[in-house]
């Protein structure tokens, strides 16, 4: 089973949060395809979705309320992507200076280096780089925190204003309501795999651009 975990801290947007728990649970996938010899065989997806942080207690979201988590990174034993949603800006409009601790920091990387994507999106990709994630990498964020992503993580190759990045599995997306860029793109990433490597998600690009199509519709009319 494919395994999300939205990183779940301080300061985060409530509405990227459960936002992108909303897409995923949306994205769940059951039809069934036709081979090129007729025989029939079905295709699900069903992601298993948790927020998580590294000692499993309840956050604080931006708005100061208290936000139950599902899990502690300790007892995910298998990841296949991470987001990291926006933080809420202080009155200057600049994210936390500090948005995580040491230990997401190191948890992070170590996902990273087992394969899970890195996925932040708008101030969440300072998270990235804090962990070390952003080095020598292309990436992007909002286009007003562009020079502050610079001068936090020098080491960067930050990209003004671009919609999304995607560099070897570390992905970045800037705007407001980039979580849902982010998520669509997850969704991308994960169900189409090349049949060689998945054979049951033997999905189509041509199929998975018109899933993610309608899965922007069904968006659009649960909200």
């Amino acid at each position: 089973m494919t395994t999300i975990v939205i990183l779940s801290v301080n300061n985060a947007l409530p509405s990227g949060l459960m936002g992108m728990v909303d897409i995923f649970a949306l994205s769940g996938l059951h039809f069934v395809q036709k081979s090129g010899d007729g025989a029939l065989s079905k295709v699900e997806w069903h992601p298993n979705v948790i927020l998580a942080n590294h000692d499993g207690q309840p956050i604080t979201d931006g708005h100061g309320r208290n936000f139950e988590v599902d899990s502690d990174f300790a007892s995910i034993k298998h990841c296949d992507a991470v987001l990291v949603p926006g933080f809420i800006p202080n009155g200057q409009g600049h994210p936390p200076q500090t948005t995580t601790d040491k230990l997401t920091c190191s948890w992070l990387a170590t996902q990273y280096k087992k394969g899970a994507l890195m996925c932040g999106s708008c101030s969440g990709v300072f998270a990235l780089g804090e962990a070390g994630l952003l080095n020598n990498r292309k990436c992007t964020t909002t286009w007003w925190l562009h020079d502050e992503l610079k001068q936090r993580f020098p080491k960067a190759n930050a990209v003004w204003a671009s919609e999304l990045i995607d560099d070897n599995g570390i992905i970045t997306a800037g705007g407001p309501l980039s979580w849902v860029t982010i998520a669509l793109h997850v969704v991308q990433k994960l169900m189409w795999t090349p049949p060689c490597q998945q054979p049951k998600l033997n999905i189509t690009k041509r199929k998975m651009r018109a899933y993610v199509r309608a899965l922007v519709e069904k968006l659009s009319l649960a909200h």
